[in-house]
Parts: structure tokens; C-alpha cells; sequence
């Protein structure tokens, strides 16, 4: 018999979170990016979140699907470690700087900090201050400059036995380079849980309220439709207009791609190990339909880090030995991560590499260009600041 034990009703997060920072504000958290059900059984139908009456097209279906079995059973992803092999590749110097400059966190495009404002490329492709370009603090979605999105979070003071909230605020990139707000259900602000706005495709981002996706920046709002589990915990909307969810059931954590029936849900969702202790945060979409998320569990404190992706129609999740502070896709369907100060490449075929860095290089940031063709990396060498780059897909011997 399946034993029926749930965590927690917040997005992947521990029960005991909340009281966790209650006694030690401090200390990282696992974030809630949902609301909860009403329904502790989490069967039948969840509501869209409105008053009004809602077609069948609002209404969350879940399959109803009690796998039980180890965590090596078929239907669970694997989990394997991912394993480097270092290589060397050629650097070219892009550009010096008197003082160092780093590069500001975004999937695609240049965007840099200097000890004097930021900078980004002129239209001949170098890199130049840009003066009078502010950037609130914030989560930076998108490509820079063309489709870049800002999410600030501010976190709400903590109830205890409920799940974290945050007040967020959306802004959006217009052609002069200046912030825009967004409002979402003609509201500047809203709480909600962490990582609920999501890049969606051009031009867009998704945000997130249970089951219901509103586009902004677009006129559909898409559907999670059938799913093993009733409580969304994440989307994911790839290049090629599919859209990707995790669920969560009392047994733990689902992922599938979009469904339209039961069947497509009995042949596609699959388990993560580990019950329902995961969290989800960054996210980049490789190529036209792979994705790779950034999935962190944390088994009674013992915090583990991996990368979630999709591609070539599996689901795998990779171990990591050191958190990631960015994630790169390159134009073959590559990836590049660092972490730990490290840079490290996964290439199309999911080999992994430990990439040497340039000579005297330290203090490493990254970016990728618009068109993912070339990684370029920021690094202090000797106290200045120098600029190198490499192809994007330079580590496939």
C-alpha cells in the first residue's frame, strides 16, 4: 500500500520551513511558489482562482495516479552526477577595463556592472558604458536588451505554519532602456510565492496563480491541463511553444510535458526521487524544445543541487557538487554553468566539461550572446578588468 505523507502543500518546500526562519532568519530557504489547495486530497478539480464560473478549460483535471514503488522505479527520473573531464579551449580578448567589471545575471545578452555604472553593447557590438541605465534589485528574465523582464520580491513578514510570501512587482525593458511597469490584473503589486513569473515566449512572461497562467505581454494565456499532480509547482514554456509543468502529489514531485488526456499522462509524467523536499529557481530553454532547470532538494538539511532538464523526449536530473550562480544555452543545444567560481560546459550531447579559464583569469562572470553563439566571460586579472570570449559550442572535441 502506498504510504500517503505530505510535506508540504508550498512549491517543494520543507514543512518545517517557516519555522525554520522563524528561529534563524539567516539562513537560506527553500521558496513556496505556490499557493496551496483547499483540497487536501488533492483529487478532482482545482479552481482557476475566480468568482466567475469557469469553462472546462480553466479547470485543472488531475489524473488520478498513485505510482507506488522505490525510487528506481520506471517511471522516476534518473539521477546520475555529473562528471566533468577538463579541456582547454582558446580564448580571444574582447576588451579591458581599468577596474574589474562583472557581468549582471541574465539568460541572454550582455549586460555589465562597473565601479561606474553599467554597460552593454553599442550597436557595433562592443562593450560601452551606458549612462543613465538603472536596474532595481530583481530577478532578471529574457534576452538584453530586446525582451528583458525585471521581477522584484519583497518577502513578506513570516506567519507561522504558512507558506513564504513576497509582494511582487513586474517591470519590462522599453527601447530606450528604461524600466516600464507591468501591471498584472490591472494591479502595480500582488503576493504571491516565490518564482511565480516565468519567461514565456518572445515578448512575454507567464505568471503563475495555482493552476492559471496570464500572459503578459500577449493575448493567450496558455493551460496546464491534465496533470499527475493538483498543486502546480512550476511551468516551464520552451522556445517552440510547448509548455512544460511540475505537480505535486501527496507522494511527491511530477514532471510532464503538456497533456491533453489521461493517456498522455500515463505515458509521460514522471516521479522525482525524494518525495516533495525539491525548489525550483533558475530556468533556460535550449534550442526549440529542451529545457534545463536549476532543482534544489533538502533532505532534513542535507542540501542537494541539480539540474532538471528535458530533451530528446527524457527527463533526467544531473547532481552538482557546488550550488550554480548562472545558466547559460548555447546555440547547438549546450549549456554552460558556473559555480563554485568554476565554468564548466555540458555540450549538445550532454558530455560535461571543466573548462579552463584564460590565463591570470579570477573573479569570473559570464554571459551569452543574443544569438548563443559565444559564451563571453568577465574576469579580474591582475586588478583589471578584462573581457574574453569563446564559441558557444567550442567544448565538443
Amino acid at each position: 500500500m502506498l504510504a500517503v505523507v505530505l510535506t508540504s502543500l508550498s512549491l517543494g518546500c520543507s514543512a518545517n520551513a517557516d519555522e525554520q526562519a522563524a528561529k534563524d532568519p539567516g539562513k537560506p530557504l527553500v521558496p513556496n511558489s505556490s499557493a496551496a489547495s483547499d483540497d487536501p486530497s488533492l483529487v478532482g478539480t482545482e479552481s482557476d482562482g475566480t468568482d466567475s464560473e469557469s469553462d472546462d478549460g480553466e479547470l485543472a483535471i488531475e489524473a488520478v495516479i498513485e505510482i507506488d514503488g522505490p525510487t528506481t522505479a520506471p517511471n522516476t527520473v534518473p539521477a546520475t552526477p555529473a562528471t566533468p573531464t577538463p579541456i582547454t579551449l582558446s580564448w580571444r580578448e574582447v576588451a579591458e577595463f581599468p577596474t574589474p567589471l562583472e557581468f549582471v545575471y541574465i539568460q541572454t545578452g550582455v549586460l555589465a556592472r562597473g565601479a561606474n555604472g553599467y554597460y552593454d553593447l553599442d550597436d557595433s557590438g562592443q562593450l560601452r558604458p551606458r549612462a543613465g541605465l538603472e536596474l532595481p534589485t530583481g530577478e532578471l528574465l529574457g534576452d538584453w536588451p530586446q525582451d528583458a523582464w525585471l521581477v522584484t520580491s519583497t518577502q513578506q513578514p513570516i506567519t507561522p505554519g504558512q507558506p513564504l510570501s513576497f509582494e511582487h512587482e513586474l517591470l519590462q525593458l522599453d527601447a530606450d532602456r528604461k524600466w516600464i511597469p507591468r501591471d498584472f490584473r490591472g494591479q502595480p503589486r500582488w503576493i504571491a510565492g516565490a518564482h511565480v513569473v516565468r519567461k514565456g515566449s518572445l515578448g512575454t512572461v507567464l505568471v503563475r496563480e495555482g493552476s492559471r497562467l496570464t500572459r503578459i505581454g500577449g493575448k493567450d494565456n496558455p493551460k496546464t491541463g491534465p496533470r499527475m499532480g493538483k498543486v502546480i509547482v512550476d511551468v516551464v514554456e520552451t522556445r517552440g511553444g510547448g509548455l512544460y509543468n511540475i505537480s505535486e502529489r501527496p507522494n511527491g514531485i511530477y514532471v510532464q510535458i503538456n497533456c491533453d488526456d489521461r493517456k498522455c499522462v500515463d505515458d509521460n509524467a514522471k516521479k522525482l526521487p525524494h518525495g516533495s523536499l525539491w525548489s525550483f529557481s533558475t530556468q533556460v530553454v535550449r534550442q526549440q524544445n529542451a529545457v534545463s532547470v536549476v532543482a534544489t532538494v533538502d533532505r532534513d538539511g542535507a542540501v542537494g543541487q541539480h539540474l532538471l532538464h528535458y530533451e530528446r523526449g527524457n527527463w533526467k536530473l544531473e547532481s552538482l557538487l557546488h550550488p550554480p550562480t548562472g545558466l547559460w544555452p548555447a546555440d547547438d543545444g549546450g549549456l554552460w554553468v558556473i559555480g563554485n567560481g568554476k565554468l564548466l560546459h555540458r555540450d549538445g550531447q550532454g558530455v560535461w566539461y571543466t573548462v579552463a579559464l584564460p590565463e591570470g583569469a579570477g573573479s569570473i562572470s559570464a554571459a551569452m550572446l543574443s544569438d548563443r553563439s559565444e559564451l563571453w566571460l568577465a574576469a579580474n586579472v591582475k586588478g583589471k578588468g578584462v573581457v574574453f570570449a569563446t564559441p558557444a559550442s567550442a567544448a565538443n572535441p
